[in-house]
């Protein structure tokens, strides 16, 4: 099944400076957003057809908590997701950190989002039952896997399809869901795909594979506005495809 992963990426803009000289902060994306927890690297909502675009898959939880969402710049591996204390206060550690997040008290149910100690753009969003908290710490190891056949993929591209060739088309919007404008909002391909276009009108595209050359969709986005980017997957005929193929798009944007 092939698969279409909008990394996150981590890059400095600054603004023009008729505006201001003041440098953007560096910031990267982020994506499933439902809730926004005021760091700005949530505040970027990707969505198909209304549907949050999710990269990755994640297997374990611990008591009383139980993970609904996780940020693409997390990656794939072993993350390790634990509470304190009386368990009430909840923490994370992306895969290959070294250090946990500062620690999120839960004291209602609800939804929190909790951050890596080394990259706090590697978050996930947790959902807590205060009712189920155990009264003591507990830690688990968290597996993130890649994930295939998500809303960005489209269906599986079975032997005839590749033989006969297939041209696919998705489109992608882009919501500033935060209180602050952003900038600078860029798209381009990852080195390592094959076979994928991108555009910002769906009629002309290019296939820039560097930050350098990227796809820019907005000079500035406001608080509540969207964006639209198409991405477009070309399988010759007579080609070779591989189920196992994850199509990359990264995307990033800068913030005062």
């Amino acid at each position: 099944m092939a698969s279409t992963i909008l990394h996150k990426t981590q890059r400095v803009f600054r603004r023009p400076p008729a505006i201001t000289s003041k440098p953007l902060r560096r910031i990267a994306t982020g994506f499933p957003i439902a809730v926004y927890s005021g760091s700005g690297a949530d505040g970027l909502r990707i969505t198909v057809s209304g549907t949050p675009v999710a990269s990755l898959d994640w297997i374990g939880a611990i008591p009383g908590v139980q993970i609904v969402a996780v940020a693409g710049r997390n990656g794939p591996g072993f993350g390790r997701l634990r509470s304190e204390r009386d368990g009430s206060w909840i923490a994370w550690r992306a895969p290959g950190s070294t250090t946990y997040g500062p620690p999120v008290q839960a004291t209602t149910s609800g939804e929190f989002v909790i951050h890596d100690g080394e990259d706090r753009d590697k978050w996930i969003r947790v959902e807590v039952f205060v009712d189920y908290f155990p009264g003591f710490a507990s830690t688990r190891e968290i597996e993130l896997v890649d994930r295939f056949e998500n809303p960005v993929s489209g269906p599986d591209v079975a032997a005839a399809d590749a033989s006969a060739g297939l041209t696919t088309t998705e489109t992608y919007t882009l919501e500033n869901v935060s209180p602050w404008t952003f900038h600078q909002v860029r798209a381009w391909v990852d080195p390592q795909t094959v076979t994928m276009n991108t555009s910002d009108d769906g009629a002309a595209w290019v296939t820039p594979t560097t930050e350098a050359a990227a796809l820019l969709l907005a000079d500035r986005l406001d608080p509540g506005r969207t964006v639209v980017l198409f991405s477009q997957r070309v399988i010759p005929a007579g080609s070779y495809f591989s189920a196992g193929t994850l199509l990359g798009l990264q995307v990033a944007f800068g913030r005062v």
